[in-house]
């Protein structure tokens, strides 16, 4: 039986036992659940380079950048390697946006703290190159293979991709020592936009409410919500209650129905300064790149329609 025809009978069928076995008989269709050779994954890692399309300056051109966050200094080395005289003006004292790691002094001792995303899975395919190109992806970033997930009440879980959609979420179910078959039973009928996963409609229709929300709407099982669902759309720059529902299930989506190689997750095994942060800086100031921190850019400059800088500052420049 094929994966779709199986689901549609699910989900119209009512109270339908699911066992592991069935999921597993399930053929996988269609080019968003195809699989993913590795080497095709990896030719997502190709050198930044091939895929930034900069001119290299015969002259020079004076470019300022607002803010040291991921967006700003992946321009500033780009432009400083193609030889633009680029400055970086950041309103904190420290450099990497969301990505930055601040300093707390505690009774115990000095402890450097990344404030903002602390895993990278391998759909980000940008990042992930950029810590090659800047050197520091192999000695600083280890590879999980899985997601681990303590829980208040009932035993930790360790969620392993294990084969392609539906076999992998049948081995998530197998394998959990918290997830009741019944539950799974109880849920599968609501799971109609994950398993039918559409991009456009998701966003249309699931956009402008919250995760919660969209929750509470099925009568998915509180436990299989609990054991599976929240552990899957986590994310430490929001909570629950502030994911919308579209986000949620492209989430779920990614880790479950999607590219199998998604939960390769890449973790710092240093704190966010070791780790890149200052590797990255020192590479853009070997390039002549100057970073202004402690200063805010209060408003900008315009000239016959261009940005040429920033208004509490007389410097222009070509490019803003």
């Amino acid at each position: 039986m094929k994966r779709r025809d199986f689901l549609k009978k699910t989900l119209e069928g009512g109270a339908l036992a699911i066992t592991t076995k069935q999921l597993t008989s399930c053929v996988s269709t269609g080019p968003a659940l195809r699989n993913v050779e590795e080497s095709e994954f990896k030719k997502q890692y190709a050198d930044f380079n091939t895929s930034v399309r900069l001119d290299k300056l015969s002259g020079s051109k004076r470019v300022l950048i607002v803010g040291s966050g991921v967006a700003g200094m992946t321009a500033a080395l780009f432009l400083a390697e193609k030889g633009y005289i680029v400055t970086i003006r950041e309103a904190s004292a420290l450099i990497g946006g969301k990505l930055q790691t601040k300093e707390e002094n505690l009774e115990v001792g000095k402890f450097q703290i990344p404030v903002g995303l602390q895993c990278w899975d391998r759909s980000y395919f940008n990042f992930n190159a950029l810590m090659q190109k800047l050197g520091v992806f192999e000695k600083n970033f280890e590879t999980l293979h899985g997601k681990y997930v303590v829980y208040p009440t009932g035993r930790d879980e360790w969620f392993l991709r294990r084969g392609d959609y539906p076999k992998n979420l049948a081995n998530l179910i197998k394998n959990s020592s918290n997830i009741d078959h019944l539950d799974v039973q109880r849920s599968l009928n609501s799971l109609h936009d994950i398993f039918f996963f559409d991009h456009t409609l998701n966003l249309e229709s699931l956009d402008d409410i919250s995760f919660n929300s969209w929750l509470d709407s099925t009568s998915i099982d509180p436990e299989f919500v609990r054991v599976l669902l929240k552990p899957l759309t986590q994310n430490p720059l929001y909570s629950s209650k502030e994911l919308s529902a579209a986000a949620g299930i492209v989430g779920i989506h990614t880790q479950v129905t999607g590219n199998p190689f998604v939960p390769m997750t890449n973790i710092a095994n240093k704190n966010y300064n070791t780790a890149f942060l200052e590797p990255w800086r020192n590479k853009l100031e070997s390039l002549g790149v100057k970073i202004r921190l402690n200063s805010p850019v209060m408003g900008l400059q315009f000239n016959a329609g261009a940005c040429v800088g920033a208004s509490d500052y007389p410097k222009r420049y070509d490019h803003t």
